[in-house]
C-alpha cells in the first residue's frame, strides 16, 4: 500500500473532491482545479471515512500507530484494513488537518 500512496502523491494535483461513493467504494478526483478534475484512486472495502467532500493539496500515508489506535477507538478495524490518513488543507483554514480513511485496498485510476 506504501508505494500505491507514494505514486499517488507523485501524480498529485491541488484540488481534489469525493467523485463518488457507495459505501464499498470511494472514488477520488483531483486536478489543477475542481473544473479539470479527473479520477485518480479508488478506495475498496471501506469501513470508515472521515475526510471533507472538497481537499487542498493532500499528502497520502499510512497513518501512525497512534493514528490507527485513535481510528480504531471509532470502529472496528480488522488486520486486513489499511489506516489511510491525508494530510490536506481544507475550508477550514489555512493549516493542513488530518483526516482518515480505513479501506482493504486501493486502485489508482489509468494515467490521463
Amino acid at each position: 500500500m506504501n508505494e500505491l500512496l507514494e505514486e499517488l502523491n507523485r501524480r498529485g494535483g491541488w484540488d481534489w473532491c469525493i467523485r463518488a461513493f457507495d459505501g464499498d467504494a470511494l472514488d477520488l478526483s483531483a486536478g489543477s482545479s475542481l473544473a479539470y478534475a479527473h479520477h485518480m484512486v479508488t478506495f475498496h472495502g471501506l469501513c470508515y471515512v472521515e475526510c471533507p467532500t472538497v481537499f487542498h493539496h493532500p499528502v497520502f500515508r499510512v497513518a501512525s500507530a497512534a493514528e490507527r489506535l485513535a481510528v480504531g477507538a471509532r470502529v472496528g478495524v480488522d488486520d486486513e484494513d489499511t489506516v489511510i490518513a491525508i494530510d490536506a488543507g481544507s475550508s477550514a483554514g489555512m493549516h493542513p488537518l488530518t483526516f482518515f480513511i480505513v479501506a482493504t485496498s486501493m486502485t489508482l485510476a489509468d494515467r490521463q
